[in-house]
Parts: structure tokens; C-alpha cells; sequence
């Protein structure tokens, strides 16, 4: 075994329609609608304002190991967002299709607190399902992430791990023995067949990449890399 700086299999900055449909890294995506664009943590970033306004990309992670990590720049505050609305970032499977596997990253209000709300699910069960309670202000950035491997994490008995700004913010040990996702990748939407659930990122997603391994080090996430140079692992 030895080292290796292995890239993303999917790399895009979203800092345009041009650059949004045609990533860095991976493959082409296309526009439903109209997105749009402001400042984020590097150039641009995409948001939306409506459900039927959303980015498709025909790529999906890796079922037995993989990694989904972004920026988001906040467009509203956690004090007044609307209550019971979904903000999704992310999902990776059929939307339409109960019973399949999925991983979504969306914030909501819940109870009164607002919430980042990370999904991994098998098909019968959730191997992650976390409520990561926090505040945010008008215009503050977080760097979001989620990894697992179902044969453990870095040799740990983890299979799942939530990260906020490179940090942990929780785990899980529940086994499964891989999952094969169905439909695509979409970016700032959910259209679930439940409209409780329902939604679409209001806020700003920047510098999307997914990988092929667990990556836990997000050192490096204050930069915008080309996509060539990434965290070194064993191989």
C-alpha cells in the first residue's frame, strides 16, 4: 500500500450556467428552469427560489464508500426561517420512488430550531438520519460534508460520519452491505412525492465535489483546488 492524492469523481464550482453544466470533474448536468447566482466562499454560487428551478446531474456516488462535501453561504437568517418549509442542498437518488436508496443534506425548522439534517438511506433503513441543531446568521458560511464506507471508516467501527467546518458532528456504527442508487444527482431540490418534504435551496451551494473513498480531512476546504489535488490516502 502507499500514498495517493486521489481527486474527486465529481468536481463543479457552480459558479455559473456554463460552469454548472459542465464541471470540472465528472459528468455533464443540465438546468431545469432558471437558477441563480450571488457570492459565495469562492465567486459564485447557485441558489434557487422555487422547486421547478434545479440542477440534474446524471453522476451518483459510489453506494459502498463515498463522500459529499460543499460550502453554503446562508440568504436568510436561522431566526426567520419559515417554519416547516425544506431547504434541501442535495439529494442523490430517485425522488419520485419510495424505497430506494438516497442521501439527502437539506435545513429546516423544527420544534422552533432550525436544523441541518444529513440522510443515508439503505433502501429498508437509515444509516444515518441526524439533526445537527444550530444558529446562523444572514450571510454566514459553513462548509458541510458526509462520508461512509460500509466495510468502517479509516478502520473504525463508524460507517457514516457528519462534518460541519471539517469537524464532526455525529456518527453512526449501523452496518449495511452497500447500496445501489437509482435516478440522479440534483442540486437544490427535493421533489418528493411528500410535499411536507418538499423544497429547495434558498441559500447558496459552492464548490460541490463527491468522491469515491470516506474523506474525513477538510483541511483544505478554504481553498478552491482545481480538483486534482485532494486529500492523500492509502491505496
Amino acid at each position: 500500500m502507499g500514498l495517493s492524492a486521489k481527486p474527486p469523481t465529481y468536481y463543479n464550482r457552480l459558479h455559473d450556467d456554463t460552469s454548472t453544466t459542465q464541471p470540472v470533474l465528472g459528468t455533464a448536468g443540465s438546468i431545469t428552469g432558471t437558477v441563480l447566482y450571488a457570492p459565495a466562499e469562492f465567486g459564485n454560487g447557485v441558489y434557487s427560489t422555487h422547486e421547478s428551478n434545479h440542477i440534474v446531474v446524471p453522476q451518483l456516488p459510489n453506494g459502498d464508500k463515498g463522500s459529499v462535501e460543499f460550502w453554503v453561504k446562508f440568504r436568510e437568517s436561522s431566526t426567520l426561517l419559515p417554519a416547516g418549509i425544506s431547504r434541501t442542498f442535495i439529494f442523490c437518488g430517485d425522488q419520485l420512488v419510495t424505497g430506494y436508496p438516497f442521501i439527502f443534506i437539506y435545513y429546516r425548522k423544527v420544534l422552533g430550531t432550525a436544523r441541518i439534517i444529513f440522510g443515508l438511506f439503505d433502501g429498508t433503513n437509515y444509516i444515518l438520519n441526524f439533526n445537527y441543531v444550530t444558529t446562523w446568521n444572514l450571510g454566514d458560511t459553513f462548509h458541510i460534508a458526509l462520508c461512509w464506507d460500509k466495510d468502517g471508516i479509516d478502520g473504525s467501527a463508524k460507517t457514516a460520519i457528519a462534518y460541519i467546518d471539517g469537524s464532526e458532528v455525529s456518527s453512526s456504527v449501523a452496518s449495511f452491505s452497500g447500496v445501489v442508487f437509482g435516478g440522479n444527482t440534483y442540486i437544490c431540490v427535493y421533489r418528493s412525492s411528500i410535499p411536507d418534504f418538499r423544497g429547495y435551496s434558498y441559500s447558496i451551494i459552492d464548490n460541490l465535489k463527491i468522491h469515491d473513498y470516506a474523506k474525513t480531512d477538510f483541511s483544505g476546504r478554504d481553498e478552491e483546488r482545481d480538483g486534482l489535488n485532494d486529500q492523500v490516502i492509502l491505496i
